[in-house]
């Protein structure tokens, strides 16, 4: 009798998964988007995303579905998950911009060396997993240069696997090390967006303390410390103040 319900359980979960195609199931949702059905598109995406599916195509086109119903906060949440695994992608970009358009807040930047920000765009220019693909193509390029330059007797040939042994050992430093930051920066859970209509910022994590300024919903902050409920938040002009963990959506 046991085996008889085991086998049952097992072909009704073989049953589901077979039922459960993400590439259908990205394609219909991609349909009622297109049909004008923002709603059922992104409970389409949604599923997918709570199935595992963490794919920046589906948080952009999220977020699409959410700019379109006119919920520009959501709508910068999922294009800025989106970015997290795809930064260098130019529609996710332009759409980001354009929901930070419709918000409240525009602060001026704090200004970086150029140093920071070249590095900042190295980091952001390529997702993880193709600094990865570099790396590995750099490992073997040095592990085959080492080799031809043991086992060749020609001075020029010599010469150019030399070159090409040092420039495969600066591309695997440089590329592992803007890989490992660029991995930091896809999983890290240092940013968030106000999710409240208003949200009036704190000097301390104390509902009596002083009000230091107001933000609005769509307003990307950076996470600095947590006690309690509470969050230091800093924004782009540099100012810091705290908010309560439930006024924001951690992107």
């Amino acid at each position: 009798m046991r085996l008889i319900i085991y086998i049952t359980v097992l072909f009704i979960s073989f049953g589901s998964s077979v039922a459960f195609s993400p590439k259908d199931e990205f394609k219909m949702a991609n349909d009622l988007f297109n049909n004008g059905n923002y709603s059922d598109a992104a409970e389409k995406y949604h599923t997918l995303l709570d199935s595992g599916y963490l794919e920046s195509e589906i948080y952009y086109n999220l977020g699409n579905s959410y700019f379109r119903m006119d919920d520009i906060k959501s709508a910068i949440l999922y294009f800025e998950r989106a970015k997290k695994l795809n930064p260098g992608d130019e529609d996710i970009n332009f759409n980001l911009k354009l929901a930070n358009l419709r918000i409240v807040d525009k602060f001026e930047p704090v200004p970086k060396l150029f140093f920071i920000e070249w590095y900042e765009y190295a980091v952001m220019i390529m997702y993880s997993g193709v600094w990865g693909t570099v790396l590995v193509i750099s490992v073997w390029t040095l592990f085959l240069s080492l080799t031809f330059l043991l086992f060749s007797r020609l001075a020029g040939i010599r010469k150019l696997f030399v070159i090409v042994l040092f420039l495969s050992f600066f591309t695997i430093v440089f590329s592992g090390l803007l890989g490992y930051k660029a991995f930091d920066y896809e999983t890290s859970k240092n940013e968030a967006v106000i999710f409240n209509e208003s949200v009036y910022v704190k000097s301390a994590p104390d509902p009596g303390s002083t009000d230091l300024f107001i933000l609005h919903e769509g307003t990307k902050v950076l996470l600095m410390e947590s006690i309690d409920n509470w969050l230091q938040i800093r924004i782009d002009n540099g100012d810091i103040g705290w908010i309560k963990n439930d006024e924001v959506e951690v992107i």
